[in-house]
């Protein structure tokens, strides 16, 4: 996980709410309203899944409700501030993340990435293991699933790539987006990054 910043909602949106006073909840939101949503979440999210970091686009993510859209308050399900893009399981085993999560959610338990401070609540192994320092962060690491079999290989295996190069490449590589996007699951590179730096490879 890593924080993401939300730019603010899109005045599309905002006027989309304004003048259709049919539209009462999410599941009201046409097709096409949906779609332009998941595109500014992609944007936003430098197309990283909100929860696990892997690779998506419009067409392996989801717009994922933070608060279940299932909860009273529904006004939650067209909060823009609500919404992010997941993946809908980590390469499509749909054991993860999002659709993980569902409705099984305890909101005083969970670290959302849109917390500024959500990164310290994790640290990572070398062998790709995702590791809670509290309990929010481990309760969230278990609803979430983030340390299936699938996720702890995928990014053991792009730790092992990040760390051919010297540091400062490697954060010009996996911490700075390149045309839009970030390299999927760069969290864990950038964790190694700021407190095991001396693990990648020296300047020749």
């Amino acid at each position: 996980m890593i924080y993401i910043k939300k730019s603010g909602v899109p005045g599309w949106y905002s006027e989309l709410l304004e003048i259709n006073s049919s539209i009462k909840e999410y599941e009201d939101l046409e097709s096409n309203a949906r779609q332009r949503l998941r595109q500014n979440f992609l944007d936003e999210q430098f197309y990283i899944c909100g929860y696990c970091c892997g690779k998506i686009d419009k067409t392996n993510a989801h717009n994922e409700h933070i608060v279940p859209q299932s909860r009273p308050n529904g006004s939650n399900s067209l909060n823009y501030n609500n919404m992010i893009a997941s993946c809908r399981g980590f390469k499509l085993e749909r054991d993860t993340c999002g659709h993980r999560k569902n409705s099984g959610y305890i909101e005083e338990k969970f670290v959302s990435p849109l917390d500024q401070e959500c990164e310290g609540h994790f640290k990572y192994y070398i062998d790709g293991e995702i590791v809670g320092k509290n309990e929010k962060a481990k309760y969230t690491i278990e609803l979430l699933n983030l340390n299936s079999g699938a996720l702890k290989n995928a990014r053991r295996g792009v730790l092992k790539q990040s760390r051919m190069y010297n540091s400062d490449i490697a954060s010009e590589i996996y911490l700075k987006p390149n045309d839009g996007k970030l390299q999927p699951l760069c969290n864990i590179v950038k964790y190694f990054l700021n407190v095991h730096v001396h693990l990648f490879r020296d300047t020749e």
